[in-house]
């Protein structure tokens, strides 16, 4: 793939992201965080996206769980047995179905993507894998082929390598699809009362202590900051912050920072810790992304936080127009930290 091709991907995601900090539309973000931030997956895989995709599916769809690309929704197939709608599987089956469909029967559905929903583009790399004969590297294609590869690779076999190619997909929020059975949303933290919410805010910062080796203080005075040097999280005492919330919000900030040392996920040879250098900005996005995600795990988003944060945000307006890559870069690291708190 070309490299315009894959910066032109970045760039869509980029403009989106800048039309909505420019429009002032990142204050609805908060509206599907305030019972918690589920955790956007793709309804096939089942696994959580990742990455710049995370954050593109969190903010854009905060009130879906569950996303579907066009094709994938049509592979949902079902037919009426009782009461319940049975997914039907098999190539025979699928024949039949779509024909009752076709002809109009009430007991068969499809999934589909509804007329005008807009979708969300996400990355992804597919994995490339190739064997060395003689001076030329040849692409496999053959699954048996592809499995023999992936078992050398294991083995360190140097006549073997996997290439990573970018591409991009588009994704549909659940609410947008109709005809699939989606399960009931998760509960998160809507039944949870605001005290017990904020324990748990200070029950992650305690566990990163006790099991991560987290120094954090209230003494930093009337500051918040992080020393890369001492490798310690220096915050004001309680009492001077707005309301608990901004607390945490300011807490969970340096505790991304913290991530980033060399022994953790040395990240600031990246994203830069000196405060004046051109990087620095990069590490302030990491770590105000991530604070973003982990308030709204912890179920205590609300409109002051968010205010504050789309506030900060128009700062990185310039570097995000300028590089396309900047958000996608930055967001996998904040992916990356806020996994690391929470694992």
């Amino acid at each position: 793939m070309s490299n315009s091709k894959v910066i032109s991907i970045e760039q869509k995601i980029t403009d989106k992201i800048v039309e909505a900090i420019e429009s002032g539309k990142t204050t609805s973000w908060v509206k599907g965080w305030k019972g918690g931030l589920k955790v956007p997956k793709n309804f096939v895989s089942k696994k959580p996206y990742k990455g710049i995709n995370f954050f593109m599916c969190a903010f854009f769809a905060p009130e879906s769980e569950w996303f579907l690309t066009f094709k994938q929704a049509k592979s949902f197939i079902y037919e009426k047995v009782g009461e319940k709608w049975v997914r039907v599987t098999t190539p025979e089956k699928t024949k039949t179905a779509l024909s009752e469909i076709k002809n109009g029967n009430p007991n068969y559905k499809q999934g589909s993507v509804m007329k005008g929903a807009k979708g969300l583009p996400i990355l992804f790399f597919s994995p490339i894998y190739q064997k060395l004969m003689g001076e030329k590297w040849v692409t496999l294609k053959n699954p048996e082929d592809i499995n023999i590869a992936k078992l050398e690779l294991k083995n360190n076999n140097k006549n073997y390598r996997v290439l990573f190619y970018q591409k991009t997909s588009t994704v549909f929020k659940q609410q947008d699809i109709e005809n699939v059975e989606f399960p009931m949303p998760e509960k998160l933290t809507e039944g949870l009362s605001e005290a017990k919410r904020l324990e748990n805010c200070e029950a992650t910062i305690t566990a990163l202590q006790e099991l991560k080796g987290l120094n954090f203080a209230n003494d930093g005075g009337g500051e918040a900051y992080y020393i890369p040097s001492k490798d310690s999280v220096h915050m004001p005492k309680f009492s001077i912050f707005k309301n608990p919330k901004m607390y945490y919000n300011t807490a969970f900030h340096e505790c991304i920072h913290w991530t980033g040392h060399e022994s953790r996920k040395d990240r600031f040879k990246k994203t830069g810790m000196s405060f004046g250098s051109k990087s620095y900005s990069k590490e302030e996005l990491v770590a105000e992304l991530g604070a973003a995600i982990l308030c709204a795990k912890h179920g205590i988003s609300d409109e002051d936080l968010l205010s504050n944060s789309a506030a900060y945000m128009k700062g990185w307006l310039k570097p995000l127009k300028a590089d396309p890559k900047f958000i996608v870069e930055q967001a996998k690291h904040a992916y990356e930290a806020v996994e690391y708190i929470m694992e």
